[in-house]
């Protein structure tokens, strides 16, 4: 730690006062603070000594200090801040923060501001809950063909399910109780190969809770 005496061992840093503080670090500030670390005073170096910097928090000492029992470089912050400048630099970190936060967002696609806009005019309070109407039920959104894709995933399911029979089994009676429930329905058979109008595939895998190791969940991947 810089001490008074560290500092009056050279005439042109003799004015700087030293305020010693005996605390942890709780911040780091880095390069991309620019307006923070920016100096507003310098003290050049002179005769071998270190030089000094004043930023918005105070002064650092940089450079050798010329003790006798080491040679090491060091730089020490040697002002301690007051409650106004605590005030100004909290104000400061919110609106860096909050501008870094709003800027990173990614900017919605004209399909999610489409959707965005259809849910919004579609909400309805009806029996204490509320109801959303399905964003693309009509006129949906122009879709690639992702069958071979689908079809990948499919395999790579099927080889999993025969070598696990236990497996296989839970996963059987979940699809067979959502058909029942008629969650879901099988596509009749002319309509198999359909390579036009509304076509999409829809992977799906098993999914484990740790605390239910075995009762089997399937998740449809709406992703690809």
């Amino acid at each position: 730690m810089i001490t008074r005496d560290d500092i009056e061992k050279w005439t042109y840093l003799a004015d700087i006062e030293v305020n010693q503080i005996d605390k942890d670090v709780e911040l780091l500030i880095g390069c991309d603070a620019p307006q923070i670390l920016e100096p507003l005073e310098l003290r050049r170096s002179r005769y071998g000594g270190p030089y000094a910097t004043k930023a918005i928090f105070g002064w650092a000492i940089n450079g050798p200090l010329g003790r006798s029992a080491s040679l090491e470089h060091t730089t020490n912050f040697v002002e301690a801040v007051d409650a106004k400048l605590e005030s100004q630099f909290k104000n400061f970190c919110d609106l860096e923060f909050n501008g870094t936060d709003y800027y990173n967002r990614r900017a919605l696609s004209k399909d999610d501001q489409r959707a965005l806009e259809l849910m919004k005019g579609s909400v309805k309070l009806k029996h204490s809950h509320y109801e959303v109407a399905l964003p693309w039920k009509r006129n949906p959104p122009n879709l690639p063909n992702n069958r071979v894709l689908a079809g990948r995933r499919l395999n790579f399911l099927k080889k999993r399910l025969d070598k696990d029979p236990k497996l296989l089994k839970n996963y059987s009676d979940y699809i067979n109780d959502i058909l029942k429930k008629g969650y879901a329905r099988k596509v009749p058979e002319p309509k198999i190969n359909q390579k036009h109008g509304k076509v999409w595939y829809l992977p799906h895998h098993p999914v484990f809770h740790l605390q239910k190791p075995d009762k089997t969940r399937v998740v449809f991947d709406c992703s690809i």
